[in-house]
Order: C-alpha cells, then structure tokens, then sequence
C-alpha cells in the first residue's frame, strides 16, 4: 500500500454552544418563513439552542431591495455573534444589510442572484434592479467575518457562474449541492441545515470506534482555527504553538518517538455525533492539514498516538472495542464493541459498516501528493530552466545537458540560492528560442532526484555512451536487498519506484519493482529509552564510546543488541560485556600461542561447522544479535580448554568473526604469522554431515501424559524408540505390563503409548 491507501468514513462533528448562537433568516422573492426549507430550518436550529429570527419580508411577491433592508434592521437584532442566512433574493437583502455598517458572525448565500439573468428564461424586474445597482464588496467585507456560497448544480432558475461571482467578490466559499428540486425547496433543508452550524469534518479508518471519541485535534494549519478567532479565550498560546509548528519538518511533526505536544482551544467544544457529548478541541503538530481532513476524532482507548496524548494531558479514556486493557495501552485490534449504544456486541467490521451508514459516508483518502523538487542550496543538480522576459519559462536545449554546479559560490546565508550569486552561472545566458538574455534557474534539485535512479548506474559507471549498458541493468538489478531508515521507508521508496516505472514505460528497464527486499533498521535510544536529543541530554557520544571501550566493541554491542528493524536503548552495562567478550577472545590466543596443533576434539569440531552454519545464515537474514550470541557460545567452550582446540580450527573461529570484530581479529591474525589480511580471506564452509546431531532428546509419553524424557540416536527408528522407551524405569510402572494398542511416534521429537 505505497500510496497510502485508506479505506473509511467521513464524520461531521458540529461546533458546540458556538459563539454565532443566533440566526437571521432572509426569505426569497415570492417565499415566506413558513415556505420551503425555513419552517423545517427553524424548528431544527431552535432544538439545537439557537435563538432564530425568520422574519415575513414585505411585497414579497415583487420586493424592493432597500425597503426589505430597512425592514430588516427595525425587526431583527445583529450583533458580531449572528449569522445571517439570505435565499435567492434574501441574500440579496443580508448583503445591503452589511453595506450599512452592521456587523456579523457570518453570512449564507442560497441561491442568491449576481448577474440578474436566469435560467428558466423568465423577467424578474425588481430582483435585476437590485442586482444591477451592484454591491459595495469592500465594506461587505469588514462587516461580516465569513461568507458561504451555497449553489445547485441542478437550479433552473440561477446560474452557479452568479455563486463563483460571489466567491470571487467576497472571498466566500462555494459550496456546490446537488438539489432534487429546483432553486433549494425544502428538500435541501439537510443541507442548508449542516451550513447553519460550525462542524469539523474528519476522517477515520475506524468509524466502529466514534463513541470512544473524547476529543479531537486539529492540524495546527487547519482554516477553522483563525474562524474561530475571538471565541478562542487563550488566543496567545494558540498563535505561538502555530508559529512553532512552522519551524517544523513533516518528518519531525509524525516520528513516531517524537514526544506528543499540543494546546487546547479553549472555550471551543465539539459535539461528538454518536454520544451528543461535548469533547474539547486540540490543536497537535502530528496531525498534518495534507492528509484527510486536517482534523481527527481523538479515540485514545483505541489509537496509540491518542492514548499518549490523552495520557499526557489527562484526557477521558473510553473503551468502547473489547478485548484488552485500555488503562494500561491502546487496544488497537478489532474485537466487539461495546459502550456504543444500539451497536454494541457487533464485530468491528459489522460496526464500521453500520456506522458509517447512519452517521458519514463512505470515503477513501489517499496519501500522495505533489513532489517539490525546488531547492534553494548549491548541493543538488541545477534546474536546467531558463527564464526569458519574452518567452516565459524554457527548457534548457538538450545539446547544453547536463547543467553542472559553479564552483565560484559563496554559501553565506542571504536569503537566496548560492547559485544566484555566482558570475560563472549567470553570465552569457540566453534564451534557447528568442536567442535574448536571459537568466537560469538558480534552484537546484532536491537530491532525492538523482538517489532515486543513480543506484542504476552502478551497474556501468564508466559507460560515456549511456548512463547504463542493457546487459549490465539486465545483469546486476533488480536489487536484492535494500536497507534503509525511516526516512527512507517511505519518500526514497516511493520516488524511486516511480522512477523505475518510468524508465520501464520509456524501454530503459524490464523490471516493474527496482527493490526485491526492504530491511529498515531501527534506532539506537538513549540510556532511558527515548530517541537522543540534546534537550533531554541522554545523547551518547560514539567518539566517547570508541575511546573508552574500543571500536569493535561498539560496532559488536550494536549488532548485539536486539533484532536489527527494533529500536533499542542504550546500555553502558551492555557495551562492557561485549567488551568482555573480545577480551577473552585475545586471552584465548595469547593462551594457546599458535602451538601448530592440528588435531582437535570431536565435540569442538562439530560444535565450529554448526557455528559457521548458524553465523552464515544469520548474515543473510540479517540477524546479527543472534550470530554474535552463537560466536559468544562458541568462544565459551573454546575458552574452557583451548588445547582442544586446532591450529586450522582456531582461525576458522577468527574468519568467522572478522566481521564482527574487524580490528581484533586483524592483529591476532597477524599475530598467527599471517602476511595477507584476513578480510582477504575465503569464508568457510561447512561440513553438512558434522551440522547434524548424533542424539536427540525426546518426550515419552503414555497415553497423552509425560512421564519420562530420553537422549537416544538421531537416526534411531521407530523400533528402536520403542524398544528403549519401554525399558525406562517410570515408562514401565504406567505401562503396567499391558500391551500398547497403539503406539504414535514422531521422528526426534515424541513416542506416546495408547492403552
């Protein structure tokens, strides 16, 4: 799922007690308040606590713009709290409103006319002359914090051109709806309705969790934010977490080790549509405006993000899925749900359908986006662009390829690229089509663009005809194994892939995936098992490491630490025994002083062809923690009494180890007499039949119970087993002198006797 893929469901979360509490509802031409959507309207709104004015505007049939303006402001109260709503010629009526000076929270425009032309065909005289007197858009627009544009695709009567009129005039949003009936009747009142009232739209991959929303968090970027304004009463903080969050990479806002931060908006509350609880509302760098909504449903009984937030800022924890303790850690499984109302002891999957159904809808969101590529630093390849006065942008003539990097550039810091200030990149440049002067780009490339295709050209470096011989790519890639990082789990994976398609679809490869397997090796923490940072002060200098300890003790105890995708703390106690380890390698040789001998003991020589064996395959799975255990175990028995050990066997152990240990293992080599260095050396092999063990140990049963457990011939047959198993001691007193009935035995493992 490289392209980020997610399957779920959309949910509106309303704005609880919002400032704009009051509402003023301006009828159409020919329309009153107990006509079309209104009465359905008022009645909803005034449920949900809103104080609603819909007023009977006068000669409705054939209205005057001014005397239902002046109508209007006798009959109906604003204040900077209040939202008006204008149909058709209503909204009409609210912006003449504004042009008085009055102000208010928001203005909705349904349908309303600009242009004084209609769709069905039909005179309207006093709503064109209303309309063609114009509007004094710039005083509109102190008076009113917001403008909504709502139009129909579907209306016979006004054009949607008239609502991207309005949104161009006044800086509104167009909201675009698909009526059933023409010119917004009471069928679109769900619609009308949603606009009245300030809600957050989210998206979630786990909609059976909604109950279990106890708060929710915006992007810090996200437009509600300066909407809210002045309802926000710590509007300071606020402001000064978003100019933090500026200064931050993508890539620092989501690390998953990254410590959780964020600020309440306080005096602000959601309505969380399942329970109709009011949950507070959160500003956090680690949700991003560029992915779904710029808003999520905060579950922390269900999220582990959510749960060390909520953990952090003492936040409500509700479990609303069974099947783990969500007081100790977010369960994040499917189980049944519960705590969830008319939908409890569903599965999860029953539930996120459902769900979904009565309270979103449906709705997929993928995680691509555009690729800036511009740079404004000398390390990257030049943009190989020409900027004509006349001609625009051109591309540089493909005879003048590659554009190469200055080398007289002054890096210090002048707010603009290094490139733009060096004489040797910018004198005698001309336009490729006019032939004029002209100036290059000076921005370079971020350098992802050439690490995306260049691991091609390692293939045939030296090719001045091509950037690769077909042969040599045929021969050589696909790659076999990448090992990257996490910051190259996804962006240099993603680019290079789109890369390999691309010179796939042009002939240059045969392969669709440039990367056969992907290993991303986790982080070393600090002592205390959090990422190193100087402001927590748990940062573990390497040189300081080195000093003290050694090289090849460091670069074992990393390979010794855990599985290599694992992110693992920092140990000095660790390192020290690893430490420990070398030294009682050197100890060994210096104890056994190469003494020629080339006879050793069996047990030690099968126990050397199993290590190489076991070291050799965890090389290729890339389990170093284990290989060095197994060469660990190994320098043990060998430790107990190196005279059983031989000449050739002692360096099989020492090539073996080589690259663990490359400067230790170097100087005893040396140290043996040797001239070439034994990273020269060819690896060892193994002798198959010495890998296998002569005897086993195994269970003996009878009838299902364990009652004894014996080492007997790994090659041993099912009659010899019997046999032995049945002259055990404890065997024989449950065996009870009777005949087995049946006997079940398995090879190396397990004999049970059935009586």
């Amino acid at each position: 799922n490289w392209i980020g893929r997610s399957e779920g469901a959309e949910i509106d979360f309303s704005i609880a007690d919002p400032g704009a509490k009051r509402l003023v509802l301006l009828h159409a031409k020919g329309g009153s308040p107990r006509a079309n959507f209104f009465p359905t309207l008022k009645k909803e709104l005034e449920a949900r606590g809103y104080e609603v004015e819909a007023p009977a505007m006068p000669n409705a049939d054939e209205p005057d713009d001014i005397e239902q303006r002046d109508y209007v402001l006798k009959h109906c109260q604003f204040d900077e709290n209040t939202t008006v709503l204008g149909h058709s010629f209503g909204g009409v009526v609210a912006l003449r409103v504004l042009e008085t000076g009055v102000k208010v929270n928001r203005v909705i425009l349904v349908g309303a006319p600009f242009s004084g032309k209609y769709l069905d065909g039909k005179p309207r005289p006093t709503v064109t002359a209303a309309v063609k007197k114009g509007f004094d858009f710039d005083k509109i627009k102190k008076n009113a914090r917001s403008f909504t544009a709502l139009y129909d695709t579907h209306d016979l009567v006004v054009s949607m051109s008239d609502g991207e009129a309005f949104a161009e005039k006044l800086g509104a949003t167009l909201v675009k709806a698909e009526g059933r009936e023409p010119h917004f009747s009471a069928s679109e009142e769900p619609v009308v309705s949603a606009l009245c009232s300030s809600s957050i739209k989210v998206f979630t991959t786990r909609p059976d969790t909604v109950f279990g929303a106890t708060y929710m968090v915006l992007a810090p970027e996200h437009p509600l934010v300066p909407e809210l304004g002045v309802r926000i009463s710590n509007s300071g903080e606020v402001r000064k977490y978003i100019e933090q969050t500026k200064k931050k990479t993508e890539l620092q806002r989501t690390a998953i080790e990254k410590e959780k931060t964020g600020v309440e908006l306080r005096g602000v509350k959601a309505v969380n549509p399942a329970t109709n609880e009011e949950i507070p509302i959160w500003i956090a760098d680690y949700v991003l405006m560029g992915y779904g909504t710029g808003a999520i449903m905060a579950v922390p009984a269900h999220d582990e993000r959510d749960f060390v937030f909520a953990k952090k800022y003492d936040l409500p924890i509700r479990e609303v899925v069974s099947g783990g303790d969500t007081k100790k850690a977010a369960f994040i499984q499917d189980g049944v749900v519960v705590n969830s109302g008319k939908y409890d002891d569903l599965n999860s999957a029953q539930a996120r359908k459902k769900i979904t159904k009565d309270l979103g809808k449906a709705k997929i969101q993928y995680k691509l986006r555009d690729w800036l590529i511009s740079r404004q630093r000398y390390w990257g390849a030049p943009i190989p662009v020409i900027h004509c006065e006349d001609c625009g942008i051109q591309p540089v003539a493909e005879k003048d390829l590659p554009v190469e990097l200055p080398t007289d550039v002054d890096f210090r810091p002048m707010g603009e690229s290094p490139l733009a200030r060096s004489k040797i990149f910018s004198s005698g440049v001309k336009c490729p089509n006019c032939k004029k002067p002209a100036r290059r780009d000076t921005d370079t490339m971020d350098t992802f663009v050439d690490s995306s295709w260049y691991w091609i050209r390692y293939t045939d470096p030296h090719n001045a005809k091509a950037f690769a011989d077909k042969k040599e790519i045929e021969k050589w890639t696909p790659v076999d194994t990448y090992v990257g990082g996490a910051e190259h789990a996804v962006l240099h994976l993603l680019y290079s892939r789109f890369f390999c398609k691309v010179l796939r679809d042009l002939g240059y490869l045969k392969f669709d995936e440039p990367f056969l397997k992907l290993r991303n090796q986790g982080l070393i923490l600090g002592p205390d098992g959090q990422k190193m940072s100087k402001s927590r002060g748990n940062v573990i200098n390497p040189d300081d490491v080195v000093d003290e300890f050694g090289a090849d003790s460091m670069r074992l105890y990393e390979m010794f630490m855990g599985p290599l995708e694992d992110s693992k703390p920092w140990s000095t106690d660790g390192i020290k025994g690893v430490r420990r380890f070398l030294e009682k390698v050197w100890r060994i040789f210096q104890a056994k002083g190469g003494d020629g001998s080339e006879t050793g003991e069996a047990e030690i020589e099968r126990f050397l062809h199993k290590t190489i064996k076991k070291v050799q395959e965890d090389i290729e799975a890339f389990k170093f923690n284990t290989a060095v255990s197994t060469l660990m175990i190994l320098a043990n028995k060998i430790a107990e009494k190196p005279a059983r050990v031989s000449h050739s066997e002692s360096e099989v152990f020492l090539k073996i180890l080589a690259p663990f240990a490359p400067h230790l293992t170097e100087d005893i080599w040396e140290q043996l007499g040797h001239q070439k260095s034994i990273h020269f050396e060819k690896w060892p092999e193994y002798d198959e039949k010495l890998v296998k063990d002569q005897s086993v140990r195994i269970a003996v049963q009878v009838n299902g119970r364990h009652r004894a457990t014996m080492e007997i011939a790994a090659d041993a047959s099912e009659e010899q087993t019997k046999k032995l198993a049945s002259e055990d001691r404890n065997v024989k007193k449950y065996l009870s002198g009777k005949k087995p009935k049946k006997v079940i035995f398995v090879k190396g493992k397990i004999i049970n006797f059935v009586i």
